[in-house]
This record gives C-alpha cells, sequence and structure tokens, in this order.
C-alpha cells in the first residue's frame, strides 16, 4: 500500500513567517537588491532520473531498479515552481521552496526485478505486468550572509536544510485470480534534514536586468546514513516595475542517500534538471 505523506510546505512556512516575527518592527531602508525580498511562481521542464535499490535485512545487496528505463516512466513532467525570499536588512537573506513530484506507471517488465533480494522480497518476472508508483518531495529553506553588495553585484554564502522524503512501490497489476492486486512492496525513505552550504553570485545588467547564480553543496557520512547533494540554479530576471517581474533560467539537482535502517536498507539516486519559466513579486 502506499505509504502515508505529510507536505512540508506548511510547517516551513510557518518556520519563514516566524523568522520573519523576529525582526518586525526593526526599521529597513527599501533598496532594490539583487537578492532581495519577493514571491516566485511558475513552473519547469525537467529531465528525470531515479535509480532505487533495495536491500535485503539480512546484507544482500540488491539491483537497482531505474524507474524510467526499466519501469517506463517518463524521463520528463511539468513541475510547479515556488520560491520565497526576504531580506531583512542589507546582510541578511532567508529562502524557501518547495518542489512536489508524485508519478505512477503500468508497464510490461523488460527484465527481471527483485524488490528486494532474499526472503521477503518478490521477484517480477519478465512479461509480468505491474503498477509502479514514485512520490518525492523537498523543501530547502536557508539563511545567506551577503559580505558584498553594492549596485551591481552581490555575494553571498549560506547555510541551509532540505527536508527531503522519497517513497515508492512495485506491485503486480493483475493477481492470479485476475483480480487487480490489493498490495505492493513498499519503499519509504524517511524524512531526511540534509544540511547543505551555498554560495550566490549575481550582477545587474541596466536598470531592469538582472543574472543570478545559486549553488548548494552536501556531501556526509554518519552513522549507517552516507549521502550527498548538488543543487544549483541559474536565472535571468526582467523586472517592469517595482512590484512585478518575470524570469527564466535553469534548475540542476542530484540526490545520492545510502542507508541501512529498518525503514529503507539500500540506495536512492534521484536527480533532474531544465528549463524554469516563472513571475516574481517584489515586496
Amino acid at each position: 500500500m502506499m505509504p502515508k505523506r505529510t507536505s512540508f510546505l506548511p510547517l516551513l512556512l510557518c518556520a519563514f513567517l516566524a523568522i520573519q516575527a523576529t525582526v518586525r518592527g526593526q526599521v529597513v531602508t527599501k533598496t532594490k537588491y539583487i537578492f532581495g525580498s519577493d514571491i516566485e511562481l511558475g513552473g519547469f521542464w525537467p529531465a528525470l532520473s531515479t535509480e532505487i535499490r533495495l536491500d535485503s535485512a539480512d546484507g544482500e545487496t540488491g539491483t537497482g531498479v531505474d524507474f524510467e528505463s526499466d519501469l517506463n516512466f517518463s524521463d520528463r513532467k511539468f513541475l510547479p515552481l515556488f520560491q520565497a525570499s526576504w531580506r531583512p536588512s542589507k546582510s541578511w537573506l532567508f529562502q524557501l521552496d518547495y518542489v512536489n513530484l508524485n508519478r505512477s506507471n503500468s508497464s510490461v517488465l523488460e527484465t527481471e526485478i527483485e524488490w528486494p533480494p532474499g526472503e521477503g522480497g518478490e521477484v517480477f518476472p519478465v512479461d509480468a505486468e505491474v503498477n509502479s508508483f514514485l512520490d518525492y518531495q523537498t523543501s530547502r529553506i536557508s539563511a545567506a550572509y551577503v559580505f558584498r553588495t553594492s549596485k551591481k553585484s552581490e555575494l553571498a554564502v549560506a547555510l541551509g536544510f532540505h527536508l527531503t522524503q522519497m517513497s515508492a512501490g512495485i506491485g503486480l497489476k493483475v493477481a492470479a485470480g485476475g483480480e487487480e492486486a490489493s498490495g505492493s512492496k513498499d519503499m519509504d525513505l524517511p524524512v531526511i534534514p540534509l544540511p547543505s552550504l551555498g554560495l550566490y553570485w549575481g550582477i545587474r545588467l541596466g536598470e531592469k536586468w538582472t543574472v543570478r547564480l545559486r549553488g548548494d553543496f552536501f556531501a556526509l557520512t554518519y552513522d549507517d546514513y552516507s549521502g550527498s547533494l548538488i543543487s544549483a540554479r541559474a536565472e535571468g530576471l526582467y523586472d517592469f516595475s517595482d512590484h512585478w517581474g518575470v524570469g527564466a533560467g535553469l534548475n540542476y539537482y542530484e540526490l545520492s542517500i545510502e542507508a541501512d535502517k529498518e525503514r529503507f536498507t539500500g540506495k536512492t539516486e534521484f536527480g533532474y534538471w531544465g528549463p524554469n519559466l516563472f513571475v516574481r513579486y517584489l515586496f
């Protein structure tokens, strides 16, 4: 059965508003920063890549399942884009963004899949018709210190947290009696807060045009977990008024997590990259 999922977005919005409340009442000079206060809404069209390996409880290493190749998932999907930025002072910038990706598919297998291997797992043979799903969501909240700012450029370093959750399942579409199968072999990756270090750079190209780059990086091995994360974004902005603008750019994201825990034993590799378009409200 599909595991119960909880959205991070309402909780993180509350945290974001709480940060604003801590400095409420301070006098902030209205300056048009390159990384300023805004809300961005839009979408992007990424190329997707997902491979999950489930290992058995007794330590037997499983075989990675490529969801786009082995389970015939589409390798592209339109996704909504949301980001909120708040610049309370010359030196500090806070950001929140959110990505939610839910996919499912029915397919006929061209290769045998063990999910997971050994006792307690299930073997899906060649030509079996299966249902599968993959749900992914991540939220990023970060605090950036702007150590260089001018009318033409800004440079900042950031500390952030990526709250990531992923669940997946494979099950026979038709059971032996000809009825729809009621269950599947599921993977439920627990919510993992991944810290990251970031670098922001932006340059103004005249009164209305701006180019901004952002990169976040993480790598850590701790206890029974190991993982790495790379996230990058490049964008061009055009502000046609004091409060409204549009933007376009490229997003890149790569996540790798390996764990030996009760809820998840194995490895997952997930990534996407693609163009985005959005409208922004500046405040």
